[in-house]
């Protein structure tokens, strides 16, 4: 996506202003884009709409920037996607083992994202959630900073291990670099903490600092380009359960 790019080039120009309109509008587009495939959940043999690693990120995103609305409505609609994805998954020939349930960063942003919007889900990842997150998951609300850097530094190692271009033989989790870039799941983090006014700790390394210390400060951006608009309503249209 262009916005994105042009996002990612902002960001390592340190410009904060060139920044603020491509970040929203990048976050804008995805967020809608998941939106619209969430809307009706697979069953059985149904061709899946959404895959799992990108799709929880790009779930996510409001919530970087503070739209606490649309970010509760979407961690409601990843949640019952994820409910869905999990029983179509005991269907014969669904192929699971290609599906949802690494328990890796869907996992975690599923399971905060239950915690942190106090939503119930019967969501559990076939593998369990790595260590990586688990701790992070236990003491993400902390208040103790020691506790908050060591909770967050195995999550950063997973991330920057696993942001790399999938392969054939390999599907990598942060195969985006806008992902790469943006580390949304652990940006999530410091969001919610933000939000609920915890200290505001810094997790101890530039991959999310960085973007951190620039997103909290974001410039206001003028309003969506007109095509985003415009999608948005011909999809309410044709589509009238599309919120």
């Amino acid at each position: 996506m262009c916005y994105a790019s042009v996002a990612i080039d902002a960001f390592g120009k340190g410009d904060l202003q060139a920044l603020a309109q491509p970040l929203r509008w990048a976050i804008a587009y995805r967020s809608l884009g998941f939106r619209f495939g969430a809307m009706n959940p697979p069953k059985g043999n149904d061709v899946v709409q959404l895959h799992e690693f990108v799709t929880s990120l790009k779930a996510i995103g409001p919530a970087l920037l503070g739209e606490w609305d649309e970010a509760a409505g979407n961690a409601a609609l990843l949640l019952a996607y994820a409910e869905a994805e999990q029983q179509r998954n005991a269907f014969p020939g669904s192929g699971r083992h290609k599906r949802w349930g690494k328990g890796t960063h869907d996992a975690f942003v599923i399971a905060l994202l239950a915690q942190a919007f106090d939503l119930g889900t019967t969501y559990t990842p076939e593998n369990p959630l790595i260590e990586a997150y688990q701790g992070l998951l236990m003491n993400w609300r902390t208040t103790d900073l020691a506790i908050f850097q060591q909770a967050m530094a195995p999550a950063v190692a997973f991330h920057l291990a696993r942001g790399r271009y999938s392969t054939d033989k390999v599907e990598y989790e942060f195969d985006e670099p806008f992902d790469r870039v943006f580390p949304a799941e652990l940006l999530l983090v410091q969001a919610l903490r933000q939000r609920d006014g915890l200290p505001a700790f810094a997790s101890g390394h530039a991959l999310v600092d960085a973007p951190w210390a620039a997103i909290s400060q974001l410039p206001d951006a003028d309003q969506p380009p007109p095509l985003l608009a415009q999608t948005l309503a011909r999809l309410q249209a044709d589509y009238p359960q599309f919120r």
